[in-house]
């Protein structure tokens, strides 16, 4: 998204619909690339109004523009807060998920009083657990749970803690809809159990939405997303906080 090579590729990804996603070939070579702009909005906003401009200019039907967006430090969140991911879940899914965890354990005994957070982080250790079916549909609810959390309500300075949320805010876009197992890779697993996230740049909302959390730190979500909004009513963010467009 932020190379003439990456115009090229989002163009050749267009089928005629009214949505375009823009699709990163490499997710490693673009989480680079939006890293390397985070410290200058002006860089990154640049650099999306040209897409944009370019696309629209080429194909007048594309209305929508998401992206494909890589979670760098969401396990590292969850390393950090493995003690209370559980207070974040539903009482039933977390109760459900550990019981899983400790039965398919091969300690199980020395497992049972473990936070379940270090149950999650031991369970996706390495990309091994994406090829259980049974492992894979049971960590899905938990995980995107507590994804769309971290994206959502923790903060650092006011802003988005993960730096590509706080990079695709800044410049006016919305959290549209978290992927699971979106990046199967190693880099994936180790930064975000395989999930990515979309962001949605609403033309009509671009401006609005990025002096909303600029000026104060109100983050914007997608209203069609049902975890999204699950997450935000059960964790008591206010609208001071975040808001749904």
């Amino acid at each position: 998204m932020c190379a003439n090579g990456s115009i090229a590729a989002v163009k050749a990804a267009w089928s005629g619909s009214a949505m375009l996603w823009l699709l990163p070939s490499q997710p490693r070579t673009f989480a680079a690339g939006v890293d390397s702009g985070l410290s200058g909005v002006e860089l990154g906003s640049f650099l999306i109004k040209r897409v944009v401009g370019e696309l629209k200019a080429e194909f007048p039907g594309i209305e929508t523009f998401c992206t494909l967006s890589p979670i760098p430090r969401f396990r590292r969140w969850l390393q950090m807060n493995a003690a209370g991911v559980e207070a974040m879940l539903p009482q039933e899914l977390a109760d459900s998920t550990r019981q899983l965890l400790v039965d398919t354990s091969a300690h199980a005994a020395s497992k049972e009083s473990a936070p379940l957070g270090q149950l999650l982080l031991d369970a996706t250790m390495s990309t091994q657990w994406m090829s259980d079916p049974v492992l894979t549909k049971a960590l899905q609810a938990p995980l995107m749970t507590l994804c769309a959390r971290y994206l959502v309500a923790v903060r650092r300075e006011g802003l988005a803690f993960d730096p590509v949320a706080n990079f695709h805010l800044r410049n006016g876009a919305c959290i549209y809809r978290i992927n699971w197992l979106a990046n199967t890779t190693e880099r994936g697993n180790h930064e975000s159990c395989a999930m990515m996230v979309n962001y949605n740049y609403l033309q009509e909302y671009v401006e609005s939405n990025n002096q909303a959390y600029l000026f104060n730190g109100r983050i914007a979500v997608h209203g069609a997303n049902p975890l999204l909004a699950r997450v935000v009513a059960d964790a008591q963010l206010g609208e001071e906080s975040v808001f749904i467009v």
